[in-house]
Parts: C-alpha cells; structure tokens; sequence
C-alpha cells in the first residue's frame, strides 16, 4: 500500500497551529500578519512532512489549474530537450507544472492528427498553451475561448502571438563559418519551405552567400528529421558531387545527412564539411563530432513562459530571440580539399 497523503491538518498538528492558519502561511495570503517565529514553525513542519498541496484544492480556491500545456509536432527533434527543460524550470519558479504532448500534422505522413492531449486542454486543464505544433490561429480560436496561447520557434502565416529565434542569421552564420575555411561550393540541407522558420532559413543562406559573391549554390528540402536529412543529403550529393561543404538548417537534418555521407564513403571533413544549426549535448559525441550554431533554446523556453503568464490572452505578440548566437567549432569542418 502507499503511504498516505500528508494533509493540511497534518502540517498543523505538527506546527501546533490551526489548520487556516497553515493555508494562509503556505499560500502567503496577502496582508496576513503573523510571528515569524510561528511563520517558521509552519513551513518547518510542512517541509519535516514532505508536504505537497493538492492541485484540485488550489484549482477551486484560485480557478487556476496550475498547468501549462506545450503542444508539440513530434517528440523526436532533440531540441525540445534544451526547450523543454528551460521552460519547465521558469515554470516552476512560477509554481506551474509543464504538461506536453503532440498535436497537429503527422512529418512522416503529412496527415491531421487527433489527440486526447489537444482535448485535455481544451476541457480548461491547462491555465495557456505553448504551441510548437502545426496548429494555426484559425485552429486556436475553437475551443481555446479564454485561455492564453502563444506560438513558439515558429510563426504561421497569419499570427498575432508568437516567439521565434532568429534562423536567418543562424543559418547565415553557418555558411559564413565554412565561407571563412575557405569553401565556396556550399550545398544547404533546408527544413520544410511550407513553414515560416524553413523559408527565412533559406533566406539567410541565401544572403550570406550572395554577400560573399557566391550566388550559385545548390540546395535541397527536407524536413526537421533524421530519415528526411539522410534522403535530402542524397539528392544533394547526387545532383552537386563537387560540394566540399553543406549546411544543415536543423541538429535532425544533420543526423541524417552524417549518416548518408558515412553510407556513400564520404570522409567528413576530408572530403566533404558539414555544419549544424543548433548545437545540443550530444553534437560531441559525433564522429567527428559535430560544429553547430549554438541558438538560445534555453531562452526561448524561458521567455514562452514568461511570455505566456504576463500577458492577457487578447494582447498581440511578436517578438523575435536575436541572441547570443555562436558557431561552436568541432571536426566535422574543416578547409576545403585541395
């Protein structure tokens, strides 16, 4: 049998006090005086105890669930890791839970999804919404009456709350890192161009190699997968097989791209220099291991949350994460062959 749950009650008989008084001490009621010394007392005995408030009593007493939901397009794109991680801890700073599940359009098929987890939130389960999936604001508007979302690491078409970092000069910043080493014949792994962050990828790609007078470049799409990186990788190759470097507009895209150069026999970086947007903790477990553009995803996290609590459900976001990004040099680039 499990052990039982240690109640208010329980916390005050410790303490020595009325069990209001507990809840008033917990919940730092405002305007509430009292001793310090009693103030001690209480969360002494609630910490002795391991206490832990019920969620559906502080659901009734504030009409807050104490949730926040993330809505992701898929749980295999390891920067959701570092995303994640950051957002859950503003959040529980901030005394929330962070609860994430998958809704949206499947990337291996291309097809809508139902999910219990876009339905557990729109029954008013969650206090507001992260979405990272594919939902639009048309999507949004139905059964969301209330509750606060905002849109992360991407912007629909037609948005009026979102949080983005900045992918063109991330991705620009990676041409420009094999430019330097002396590349001129750089290919791009992209991510899906039906999206607002795969088309200012691009678009960054594209501007650092016409500013460097380099305007002929080969590039091939692909999406944010390891499977869809391998194929594109391919066709790249197949089409451009003088390339000496490629840029990849994700971390997933380059997985896939390492593995099709290693299948093909292409030595990396003898023969061929990649470098990844998005630099995670196992980029240096590569082999080579992995030069990446590091992005604040901690930050885009952190600021989702923030975002998401300080501001009214009905106030228009649009703000853009423009730093600190930095090229972290590993051994999959290198100077073209001679």
């Amino acid at each position: 049998m499990g052990r039982k749950r240690v109640t208010i009650a329980d916390v005050a008989a410790k303490a020595g006090v009325d069990p209001g008084l507990v809840s008033k001490v917990l919940n730092n009621r405002p305007g509430f005086s009292i001793r310090e010394t009693t103030r001690k007392r209480v969360h002494d005995a609630a910490h002795e105890l391991d206490y832990r408030p019920s969620m559906a009593a502080r659901s009734l007493r504030t009409s807050k669930t104490g949730a926040i939901g993330v809505l992701l397009p898929a749980f295999t794109n390891p920067i959701w890791s570092e995303i994640l991680d950051a957002a859950e801890s503003e959040a529980d700073r901030r005394e929330y839970t962070l609860l994430a599940g998958i809704a949206g359009t499947d990337p291996q098929t291309g097809d809508r999804r139902p999910s219990r987890f876009l339905d557990l939130a729109r029954s008013g389960s969650v206090d507001g919404l992260l979405v990272a999936s594919t939902l639009q604001d048309s999507d949004l508007k139905a059964g969301f009456e209330g509750i606060p979302w905002l849109h992360i690491n991407r912007r629909p078409d037609v948005s009026r709350r979102h949080l983005v970092l900045d992918d063109a000069a991330g991705v620009a910043t990676a041409a420009e890192h094999l430019i330097d080493l002396g590349h001129t014949k750089i290919g791009y792994l992209s991510g899906p161009l039906d999206t607002d962050s795969g088309r200012r990828r691009l678009k960054g790609f594209e501007q650092a190699m016409t500013s460097r007078g380099l305007s002929h470049h080969a590039f091939a799409e692909s999406t944010y997968e390891l499977s869809s990186g391998a194929q594109a990788m391919n066709s790249l190759v197949d089409r451009s097989p003088d390339l000496t470097g490629i840029v990849c507009a994700s971390f997933a895209t380059a997985a896939g791209a390492v593995a099709a150069a290693q299948v093909r026999g292409i030595s990396i970086p003898e023969q061929l220099s990649i470098i990844s947007v998005h630099d995670i903790e196992m980029a240096a477990a590569f082999g080579p291991p992995l030069t990446t553009v590091r992005m604040p995803l901690e930050e885009l996290g952190r600021r989702g949350v923030e975002l998401l609590l300080d501001n009214d459900a009905n106030v228009e976001i649009d703000e853009m994460i423009t730093s600190p990004i930095a090229v972290v040099e590993r051994r999959s680039t290198a100077p073209p062959p001679r």
